[in-house]
């Protein structure tokens, strides 16, 4: 499904944490939102799923507004893997990844071959097959937050949108994770810390720095060793290998 995003300007308590953000992005591209702390790539994921509403009016999702589509639609259409997910019941994995068939049911709906359907491809996809029955409090926190992305890509989106994933995880998990993010057939929007993660497994990069825009597009493109100084305040080096990854080294102070 393809986001278009005019003008997206969300402020908080008199201050700005988004201004004037313009994008667009095609149906099954993967887009890596990078930035320092503080520079507004959480608070564009909410606006993406419809969770700022002062900015709804603004951003089209498949050529609709958000504002006219109902929280069903929006469901079942956009899912959000904040950062720090927290459950107060002490669920299994399970039962966690069930949650995501809930904008599909209703209240008495019986469990479909669909659902059961949905929830095994997510399981089997984040690697939790065999940890079905584990439950939540039983987990590290890099496996809770591979339950919530089962959890929302068992809601079968069209758009999924992913706040920091790889925190937490160990190296071999962060590339499991982002060469499925790469294989999946849905419109994918990740922020990232890490920037050799994000030009090697993203077709598009949206450089934000204090709420602004600074640079979008092909990664290869916004991420250059000068805009690497500029906006972190840190000299690199960037390398092409030969089997076609990019590699970016950092040099100390």
């Amino acid at each position: 499904m393809r986001i278009d995003g005019q003008n997206l300007t969300i402020s908080r308590e008199g201050k700005t944490i988004l201004h004037q953000v313009n994008f667009e992005l095609d149906s099954g591209r993967k887009l890596a939102l990078i930035g320092p702390n503080g520079s507004g790539k959480s608070t564009l994921l909410r606006t993406l799923a419809g969770l700022e509403k002062e900015a709804n009016a603004q951003l089209k999702l498949g050529g609709e507004p958000v504002n006219r589509l109902s929280k069903q639609q929006m469901a079942t259409r956009v899912a959000l893997v904040a950062q720090h997910s927290q459950l107060d019941m002490d669920l299994t994995v399970e039962a966690l990844v069930r949650l995501g068939r809930t904008p599909y049911r209703g209240l008495f709906s019986a469990w479909s071959k669909q659902d059961t359907q949905a929830v095994e491809m997510a399981l089997e996809q984040t690697l939790l097959t065999q940890l079905r029955h584990y439950h939540w409090h039983q987990l590290s926190g890099g496996l809770q937050q591979r339950c919530q992305i089962a959890r929302a890509l068992a809601q079968q989106p069209e758009i999924l949108l992913l706040d920091e994933p790889t925190n937490h995880l160990d190296i071999q998990y962060q590339l499991e994770l982002m060469a499925l993010i790469e294989s999946l057939p849905m419109t994918v929007v990740v922020s990232l810390h890490d920037l050799n993660l994000a030009v090697n497994y993203c077709s598009d990069v949206l450089l934000l720095n204090q709420g602004k825009v600074v640079a979008s597009g092909d990664p290869l493109e916004v991420i250059t060793e000068e805009r690497i100084a500029s906006v972190y305040g840190v000299r690199s080096s960037i390398c092409h290998q030969e089997d076609g990854d990019v590699h970016i080294a950092f040099q100390r102070r």
